[in-house]
């Protein structure tokens, strides 16, 4: 492994010109064939940067592919094991490549590196050994996430390369302090290196005064808006709404988005007789997300912990809700309390306790005339506190920050080898 050159003294908020990456075959800034939330959470830091007056240059490795390459995930399940390795080891092939032609386009060009983490690969590094700080950011401890989707065959391989670039970057972003110490407790990468920057929104975007909302039933319902992984738990959410049913109350569902999970729910409605209270409408055009979410009298969010950890993401959905002045039903986490607690801790609920949901669901049908002014108080919130302006000057700060100890702590190593 080569060394990278000294980093020098120019402090980071004058670096300008930033390179965002991602060598993610299904990540693609040209379109939004891949997953939305990745994609939206990279558009809105990019807008962010720019508005804090740096130059963005991207390459991502999605928008480099030919057509319907990389759009859709390689489950394990229906490619088989020997289909699976033989797309992971494409795939690491095909960062190889990539970290030629970023370099044949960015070199020169940046002054820092800001990447998105994938699992298998990554292509900063080639910017870092060329003196020019690279900053990785990570949603997840990536080979944890494609093992438990089944879209990773070379398991052990892909956990030792995330593990090298975690330790190798000059600054780490995560989204949470539970994956922080997710992080630090799995790979072993130094906790003073790791930055936490939960998810933010852009208020602007996400603004109720902009648009009509899009109603798929007149009677009360909830909305989720997402990709359906299994571990949204939008089965919690169908099993809530059946027991509300017995009960009497009829409340409705709107489900946008689409994914591996998206049958197995959709069987799981008709096999609870909810085909009459549930749309599941498919994947959306993102333009109009802010008029959907407006159309739902309360929004949902459930996500489950994984079998060998706790709930460690900062649901960008959350925030979204909230910009849209939206109510929101949200399992408990630390994020979510944080967000939701001192003004709705009625309608929090324990993760995957489909009865804690029901009593949720319930509270805040119960309280719908009163929802309006609760969405106004969360807008208020998230506007003031969670913004990606607010995010990013933060996060930029710190980064700053460990810039110069990094470059102090070079200096120092070099006059101690002079002596």
């Amino acid at each position: 492994m080569t060394n990278p050159e000294p980093l020098g003294t120019t402090p980071f908020t004058e670096r300008k010109r930033l390179g965002v990456l991602s060598v993610a075959p299904r990540i693609m800034l040209a379109t939004d064939a891949g997953p939305v939330g990745p994609r939206t959470q990279l558009l809105s830091l990019i807008n962010g940067f720019e508005a804090q007056g740096s130059t963005v240059r991207t390459y991502f490795a999605g928008d480099k592919l030919p057509k319907n390459v990389g759009r859709r995930a390689a489950v394990v399940d229906r490619v088989g094991w020997f289909g699976g390795l033989a797309i992971d080891v494409a795939r690491l092939g095909m960062v190889q490549w990539h970290r030629r032609k970023v370099l044949e386009e960015l070199d020169g060009q940046v002054d820092w590196v800001y990447e998105h983490f994938n699992t298998l690969g990554s292509i900063g590094n080639v910017f870092q050994q060329r003196g020019i700080p690279w900053i990785v950011d990570t949603d997840a401890l990536q080979y944890r996430e494609a093992k438990a989707r089944k879209m990773l065959t070379l398991t052990r391989l892909a956990r030792r390369i995330e593990r090298s670039v975690y330790h190798r970057c000059d600054a780490l972003v995560c989204i949470s302090d539970a994956l922080k110490d997710a992080i630090v407790a799995d790979l072993g990468v130094p906790a003073e290196k790791i930055i936490v920057r939960p998810n933010g929104v852009d208020a602007q975007q996400f603004d109720p005064a902009r648009y009509e909302p899009i109603r798929y039933h007149d009677e009360f319902t909830v909305g989720f808006v997402g990709s359906l992984y299994a571990w949204q738990g939008i089965d919690l959410l169908l099993h809530a709404m059946n027991q509300l049913r017995d009960k009497d109350i009829h409340v409705r569902a709107t489900i946008i988005g689409d994914g591996p999970a998206r049958v197995s729910f959709e069987q799981l409605s008709h096999t609870l007789g909810l085909e009459q209270l549930v749309t599941f409408t498919g994947r959306m055009d993102w333009s109009e997300i802010p008029a959907l979410i407006g159309g739902f009298d309360i929004a949902y969010s459930g996500h489950v912990p994984s079998d060998d950890g706790p709930v460690y993401m900062s649901p960008m959905k959350v925030y979204e809700y909230m910009a849209m002045a939206t109510p929101v039903v949200a399992s408990r986490n630390a994020d979510t309390l944080v967000l939701l607690a001192d003004l709705s801790e009625d309608l929090l609920f324990e993760t995957s306790n489909s009865d804690d949901l029901e009593r949720a669901l319930r509270a805040a049908y119960q309280r719908r005339s009163s929802l309006n002014g609760l969405g106004k108080s969360l807008r208020t919130r998230v506007v003031e506190n969670h913004s990606w302006t607010a995010r990013i000057a933060a996060m930029t700060a710190r980064i700053d920050e460990l810039i110069e100890e990094r470059s102090k702590g070079s200096i120092v190593g070099e006059m101690l080898q002079s002596h």
